[in-house]
């Protein structure tokens, strides 16, 4: 990945063992890592949710 960041807060979660290879999966597919993958999903749920993401929301 050329655009690779290095992020310090840390999110942990427990998921199913199937959640977990589904994600394995889909980041293989997307030539990604599963920490962006779930990065992704994240922000794009929050999003919909209508959570904007930005830095003064810290």
């Amino acid at each position: 990945m050329s655009d690779e960041h290095r992020y310090s807060a840390l999110i942990k979660t427990r998921t199913p063992e199937i959640v977990r290879h589904a994600v394995e999966r889909a980041a293989h597919h997307e030539l990604s890592t599963t920490s962006a993958y779930a990065r992704k999903a994240i922000i794009n749920q929050l999003r919909a949710d209508g959570f904007e993401p930005t830095v003064d929301a810290a």
